[in-house]
């Protein structure tokens, strides 16, 4: 009982974590657009505004160019971006399997081993991986709202992107149903 909170406990660490990843990928995509959409202005205003006018023809290639490499730019940024969040994901999906599986092993070593080491060494850690989960989650809204300043979204205080209950809270409730 006590290896499985602490595995739920552990897996809401991760999940935290991969939120807190996920909202820092967030805002690298919405840095390196606003960058990119400021540099086309930019381009766009030094074509409109140079002293010697270009011919109609070359003008119109610059400002065919521009748009290519800025739409390259964009693509290119919302792959690296979906790859990086697809990444996250799986790794997230592994480390679960992961710690289900250690937990497991540890229950099973736990009612067959005489000396019952892995129920106390779980209680003991329980508090301490709760602590870093609520840490985690603070991060986890920190960068979400840093997600947001850095994408220009007007309100930069928000929830956290997931709410969750504690593991403890869980077993409580089972407990009490």
């Amino acid at each position: 009982m006590h290896s499985a909170i602490f595995s739920s406990v552990t897996n809401d660490l991760i999940a935290s974590y991969a939120l807190t990843v996920k909202n820092l990928i967030q805002a690298y995509q919405a840095g390196a657009e606003r960058m990119v959409d400021l540099v086309e202005e930019r381009v766009a205003t030094v074509l409109d505004q140079m002293p010697a006018p270009l011919a109609a023809d070359a003008q119109r290639q610059a400002k065919l160019a521009q748009a290519v490499v800025g739409s390259v730019c964009h693509r290119s940024l919302a792959i690296g971006t979906g790859g990086a969040g697809a990444v996250v994901d799986k790794m997230v999906a592994l480390v679960h399997q992961g710690v289900q599986q250690a937990a497991a092993n540890a229950a099973r070593f736990d009612e067959t081993a005489v000396v019952r080491a892995f129920a106390p060494l779980a209680r003991a850690a329980a508090p301490a991986a709760e602590a870093a989960a609520l840490l985690a989650a603070r991060v986890e809204a920190l960068s979400g709202e840093w997600a947001q300043t850095m994408a220009g979204v007007a309100s930069a205080k928000s929830a956290p992107s997931v709410k969750r209950a504690s593991a403890f809270a869980k077993a409580r409730a089972k407990r009490a149903a």
